[in-house]
């Protein structure tokens, strides 16, 4: 009798997730310019506002690539003057998720380019940083 495997977790899998969007990314700009998305099928790019979801204390903007299980994402952190802050790539599969920081920075120059316009021009992000009144 053989030794049941051990079911996979998001994040024992989230580096080859991740490294296969790269690949992607990589091969559309190679192939035809941050504009176009050949070779990239997504499902919505939007802002997801703070407190959405239970201990979500920031909002962002999602780059959602696949939905259901398993699904993925990129979420785009800006700072309050308007610049990314940071960039992590997110796996979910059924109760289980997985998260990774996003160094490489023709994801960050693609995301600027191909979504650049839609944050310049969605003021939702800039609720989520409070006012001063003084």
């Amino acid at each position: 009798m053989s030794k049941p495997s051990k079911e996979l977790t998001c994040e024992d899998v989230i580096v080859e997730h991740y490294n296969g969007r790269l690949t992607q990314i990589r091969e559309t700009i190679a192939g035809c310019g941050y504009m176009e998305d050949k070779g990239i099928d997504w499902l919505d790019f939007s802002y997801v506002g703070a407190h959405t979801f239970n201990g979500q204390e920031r909002g962002y903007f999602r780059w959602q690539l696949s939905w259901g299980g398993p699904s993925d994402e990129y979420r785009i952190f800006m700072e309050e003057d308007g610049e990314f802050e940071h960039i992590t790539y997110h796996f979910m599969d059924w109760y289980d998720g997985a998260e990774m920081e996003v160094y490489e920075n023709e994801i960050w120059e693609f995301i600027r380019e191909r979504f650049g316009h839609e944050i310049l021009h969605n003021t939702d992000w800039r609720w989520d940083f409070p006012t001063d009144n003084k």
